[in-house]
């Protein structure tokens, strides 16, 4: 009979920095909402989305600013839908199986209707090199009304009650509610 002895080996090496070398820049130095982490903010009236997609060093910039645009499109959906599911899931127990369908639609990016009102104001490149790769950052911010996210808010709501009639229930007894409350003096 065999011995069965478990061997260990432990790997053990140095976590060396890569060196990030900035080849090329649109400007001297990175605008603030370039290094900030946030995805999106409210200044004023407006909603603020940043996005960040990163290509190779021999791909076209203005296909990276495409896919960055994209991606602060698919910010917007992805932050209404979680708000949505938020305010649902406070409202009632949890979601049908179609609400979560149509929820799971609108962050996948099948969300049928359309992003309106929304402007990408400001567009950052940094070209770069670590380890010897060469690689591209694409930095896009956008704005959005507050009226206009709201008005995309309720399109995905409504798309949602009519998947789940539950949802439809609670949202006619709140505008019943809020209207009969309106009008008592």
């Amino acid at each position: 009979m065999k011995k069965f002895i478990p061997i260990f080996v432990l790997l053990t090496g140095c976590a060396t920095s890569q060196q990030r070398q900035v080849l090329e820049s649109q400007s001297a130095g990175r605008p603030e909402w370039v290094v900030s982490t946030k995805v999106s903010w409210v200044t004023g009236d407006q909603v603020n989305f940043r996005s960040q997609y990163t290509i190779r060093g021999d791909e076209r910039p203005n296909g990276c600013f495409q896919l960055a645009r994209i991606e602060v499109k698919e910010a917007l959906l992805r932050e209404v839908a979680e708000d949505l599911r938020g305010q649902i899931d406070s409202a009632q127990e949890g979601l049908s199986e179609s609400a979560e369908l149509a929820l799971t639609q609108v962050r996948s990016s099948e969300f049928g209707g359309k992003v309106t009102g929304m402007r990408f104001t400001e567009q950052y490149i940094e070209r770069y090199a670590t380890s010897g790769v060469e690689r591209i950052d694409c930095f896009v911010l956008a704005e959005i009304r507050k009226s206009d996210y709201d008005a995309i808010k309720r399109q995905v709501l409504y798309k949602i009650a009519a998947a789940d009639p539950d949802i439809k229930r609670i949202m006619k007894n709140r505008a019943i509610k809020f209207f009969a409350t309106e009008s008592s003096p």
